[in-house]
């Protein structure tokens, strides 16, 4: 630091200027002080003569810029420079599989991926507690390595956990099965519930906390304890609804089956609370873990209650949850409701079965002390960032999440293992030939993934606009390995015959070459971060899994989402990490083409089926609806504006198919690969690319606030159950005060079938309105 500020000490004394009247000189200063400048009024006897000077070079410099423009202005409007100047930054198929080639051959083995999930897991890493910092900054520390520019968003989310903070300790959180008098000084409580105990000491990752059930209340105090069996006898005797509450005010239920199949909300608000199975089903010949990959009895499976359309922090939904945000008051939607509840596995299932079948006469209850809390947390997505060299604001991003309910080798971290590699190939082939790429690349570590798709939910809604905008592509790095028999893809249509490519250069795991039966293709759901890209702006996605034989669907892994998914299951899942080895190299292919190919993949044709049939899906579900309102005799199924709208659909569905599939045609198949495009030219095409995908996403829908994308099937079916008010209920015998099926309401209630039959048109005439877009989007012209 001393030598560049004498340095620049130096370049201010030579800075002298004249002008009319007066110059710059050099103002003493003590030694410690900045030098400084000031003008004034003193002729100097060198003034005149340096103005005269001045003077001529500015003239010859304003000459010079002259004349230089007029060169690069004729450079640029001639037809053969301007073909020059593009095939500099064209880039052809056989060069980018060359440097495809050169990317995947900076991952030559899975040993840093296994390095990465076993320092990853060897520490809980559940949102917003303080074991989390250790993964934030393994990413970020990672990043900064490899000389990319590393920043973070952080926000104030409402998350669920036992409050060991306060009074009660760790240790003393629990449930104890007692013998002795309930209110007794006799009482012998030596028994504790196993829960999800470690088996080895790879489950006893540091900070590890007991699975919960998020969003219930604390249960806290002595307990009876009742089966299902006995709940159903005590109902049946009960006279009253005050005498039920007060027999079964001091009873934990044993939910050893679904509990929300046998009991109705009212009777199960009036027990204590609920101790549920949360097993994992397990799968016949497959050896126990630690041996394998099957479900010990002491298993207990976490997954978040929230229930919400718009994913995110349910306090902010659609904005994201920073310092100043206006959250709503009241409970979050839950999947279930929010009683008090303990998850237990099977072992303890069948240990409190045991007790309760046993002749001791000693009366039996439970001690628990479970002090759920629920209150607003930090969580901290870190990304970094790669600018473009001929595009830097259309962005290829590339994200993961790292949060899990304890060590998640699997979940999440064979996906952030991926995502880390990806990066250090892409910055090491920068640093070693100068490679930039020709969009920005952006990769993002999630936090709070598993609460409700939370970070990158939150992310997207503080940067809706520039993401809307700019975002070309999305690829996901979740679990990507569940197995290691075939590629799962979580892929639209559009995206296929791109993805089906690059898949032929990787060879399947353990073969030299590379089989077409090898990967398979479902639609993109709603379970990983992909789902608030491609649902609230339209951005096309990709997400890979490795999956265990024989199962060609969504299929989790036997030990999701609990204590035993360790860096030890996942050496069990991939021996040798041929798998995972494969999905980076895959990763990094589709990653390096989306960042490079100068034209965006995707097909219009393809596409054009995508809208067709879920269009005529959506436009089916509105005629059955209409006819259902129709038997009430207020359906205006016949009137002339329902058939004008009829007409509409029909015509504007045919038009946006045949302007997609005309464009393929025309502009991408016909047109070679885009090569005779200049910049400008490229650029227009990959918009209409890039916003032909977003016409059928809309942020509000009438009548309800909500995001929804019109394409998707559970969109369309949401749209529906909102204006029946409607939901779907599995036939179950349900435990009530009154008889069976008490308390459940029927399901049609709420409008009337005019005000539904309304709903159906307004939107019928959205999806015309998207259709329309479809064309005019494809058109350079305001006439179309």
């Amino acid at each position: 630091m001393a030598e560049a500020n004498n340095s620049g000490n130096q370049q201010r004394q030579q800075l002298v200027g004249a002008g009319s009247g007066g110059c710059y000189e050099k103002v003493e200063t003590a030694e410690d002080e900045e030098p400084k400048l000031q003008w004034t009024q003193r002729r100097c006897c060198c003034c005149g003569a340096t103005g005269i000077v001045a003077s001529l070079i500015a003239a010859a410099f304003v000459l010079g810029c002259l004349v230089s423009f007029a060169v690069t202005t004729l450079a640029l409007t001639s037809p053969s420079s301007r073909i020059g100047r593009q095939s500099n930054r064209w880039i052809d198929d056989s060069t980018l599989k060359l440097n495809r080639e050169k990317l995947r051959g900076l991952v030559p083995n899975s040993a840093l991926l296994d390095q990465h999930v076993a320092a990853l897991s060897s520490r809980q890493s559940r949102a917003g507690t303080p074991g989390a910092i250790y993964h934030a900054e393994y990413v970020a520390n990672n990043w900064r390595k490899l000389g990319l520019k590393v920043f973070n968003r952080t926000y104030s989310v409402l998350l669920s956990y036992l409050d060991t903070d306060s009074s009660t300790s760790k240790d003393q959180v629990g449930v104890r099965l007692c013998r002795g008098s309930l209110n007794g000084m006799d009482a012998r409580c030596n028994v504790t519930l196993r829960l999800d105990a470690p088996i080895t000491e790879l489950e006893a990752a540091a900070d590890a906390l007991p699975s919960i059930v998020p969003f219930t209340k604390p249960l806290q105090g002595k307990f009876r304890l009742l089966t299902l069996e006995k709940l159903k006898e005590t109902v049946a005797k009960a006279t009253s609804p005050e005498q039920l509450r007060r027999a079964l005010s001091d009873k934990v239920i044993l939910g050893d089956r679904p509990v929300s199949a046998f009991i109705n909300i009212t009777v199960l608000n009036m027990t204590a609370g609920v101790l549920k199975n949360r097993a994992m089903e397990s799968r016949p010949g497959v050896p126990v873990y630690p041996e394998g990959t099957g479900v010990p009895d002491t298993l207990i499976s976490m997954k978040t209650t929230l229930n919400t359309n718009v994913k995110g922090d349910p306090t902010t939904p659609m904005f994201p949850s920073k310092p100043y945000a206006v959250r709503l008051e009241g409970g979050p939607p839950l999947s279930q409701p929010d009683h008090p509840t303990v998850p237990i596995s099977k072992a303890d299932v069948d240990m409190l079965n045991k007790a309760l079948q046993s002749d001791s006469s000693s009366e039996l209850f439970l001690q628990i002390n479970w002090p759920m809390k629920q209150s607003l947390r930090p969580v901290q997505d870190i990304c970094a960032e790669l600018t473009g060299s001929v595009e830097p604001d259309r962005v290829v991003l590339v994200g993961g999440h790292r949060d899990a309910w304890h060590s998640g080798a699997l979940d999440p971290h064979t996906g952030l293992s991926s995502l880390l590699e990806i990066s250090r190939a892409l910055a090491e082939f920068h640093s070693a030939t100068g490679w930039r790429p020709r969009r920005s690349l952006l990769l993002c570590s999630w936090d709070a993934e598993e609460w409700n798709l939370i970070g990158s939910a939150e992310w997207l809604d503080e940067e809706i606009l520039r993401a809307n905008r700019r975002l070309v592509g999305y690829i996901n790095t979740d679990t990507d390995i569940m197995g290691h028999w075939k590629v799962m893809v979580h892929a639209f249509r559009r995206w296929h015959g791109f993805l089906d490519k690059l898949f032929a250069e990787v060879p399947d795991p353990g073969k030299s070459t590379s089989s077409p039966d090898h990967h398979f293709y479902i639609t993109p759901d709603s379970y990983s971060d992909y789902y608030v890209f491609w649902r609230n702006i339209g951005v096309p996605i990709v997400d890979l899994s490795y999956i265990r034989p024989n199962e060609p669907r969504m299929v989790v892994y036997d030990l999701y989402h609990s204590r035993y998914d360790t860096v030890r299951l996942y050496r069990l899942t991939d021996p040798g990490g041929k798998a995972h080895l494969a999905a980076v190299h895959n990763y990094i292919g589709i990653a390096y083409s989306l960042l490079d190919r100068p034209i965006l993949p995707t097909n219009l044709t393809s596409y054009a089926t995508e809208i067709d049939e879920a269009m005529s899906h959506l436009y089916q579900l509105a005629e059955n609806a209409s006819l259902i309102l129709a038997r009430g005799g207020q359906s205006r199924l016949n009137s002339s504006s329902w058939s004008a709208l009829r007409r509409a659909f029909r015509t504007e569905l045919t038009g946006a198919i045949d302007a997609l599939r005309s464009f393929q045609t025309d502009q991408l198949d016909g047109g070679g690969t885009g090569s005779d495009l200049d910049l400008l030219g490229q650029r227009m095409l990959n918009d209409k690319l890039m916003e032909v995908q977003k016409v059928f996403v809309y942020r509000s829908i009438y009548p309800h606030s909500d995001v929804v994308n019109l394409l998707a099937e559970e969109g369309s079916l949401r749209v529906f159950r909102r204006i029946f008010r409607q939901e779907m209920h599995e036939t179950h015998e349900l435990i009530g005060f009154g008889g069976p099926g008490g308390g459940v309401g029927s399901g049609n209630g709420g409008d009337g079938s005019e005000a539904k039959q309304k709903n159906l048109e307004k939107l019928l005439e959205t999806c015309i309105l998207s259709l329309a877009s479809v064309s005019k989007v494809l058109s350079d012209s305001f006439a179309t």
